[in-house]
């Protein structure tokens, strides 16, 4: 059975970037079934699924390829299924609006946006336990921050230092939720991560006001 895999590789934003990239990847016997590209800052960050014949990819071999040859930087990998990350995000949206809104289907969609399943909400009072949470409350907008500051239930799955993403509701920030996201120390979060999560939080509140008649 073929097997898939996505690598989050931060490369230089230019052109013929991402081509020295697959031809690293094909040299390994891989196959890029699909591309997502982020931006962070300077450079790019691409979420790459790559398919091998079997599950005999050799991932470490890859990075120190990667690396040496200067096409990029492997900073995770998992495995994946062969799903356009585009699709998964509306599907996830339909599943919002068909519940009219809610804590648990808005995780499960940030949770799906962010591969990450270390994700929770805070309502206005709670969030502020946690630096980010105030920082991101009193600026108005998305703060990602590497940091040992994490729940308990978090921080066992996580031990040590990690990128920690709180995104206060677009709207209300005065008195609404504040989604929190953790990963590991070696996936910063993107622009366009941040930006899905703040569509999908809109989203979502939008669809409860309009359950409640607002």
């Amino acid at each position: 059975m073929p097997f898939l895999v996505r690598l989050r590789i931060a490369l230089a934003d230019q052109p013929g970037a991402l081509a020295r990239v697959a031809a690293v990847i094909a040299e390994h016997g891989g196959n890029i079934t699909a591309v997502d590209v982020h931006r962070a800052g300077v450079n790019a960050v691409d979420d790459v699924v790559v398919e091998w014949p079997d599950d005999t990819a050799d991932i470490d071999r890859l990075r120190d390829a990667l690396a040496g040859s200067g096409a990029g930087d492997l900073r995770s990998h998992q495995a994946a299924r062969q799903v356009d990350p585009v699709v998964a995000a509306l599907r996830r949206a339909v599943d919002i609006v068909a519940a009219g809104g809610g804590d648990s289907d808005l995780i499960a969609a940030v949770a799906e946006v962010c591969a990450s399943p270390a994700v929770w909400i805070s309502p206005a009072g709670e969030d502020t336990a946690i630096e980010a949470g105030r920082m991101a409350r009193e600026g108005g907008g998305a703060v990602s921050v590497r940091t040992t500051e994490l729940p308990a239930a978090v921080a066992e799955r996580l031990p040590g230092e990690a990128w920690l993403l709180a995104v206060p509701d677009p709207e209300v920030v005065g008195d609404g939720r504040v989604v929190f996201v953790a990963r590991g120390p070696q996936s910063e979060f993107t622009n366009t991560e941040i930006a899905r999560i703040e569509a999908l939080m809109d989203l979502d509140a939008r669809v409860a006001r309009m359950q409640a008649g607002r």
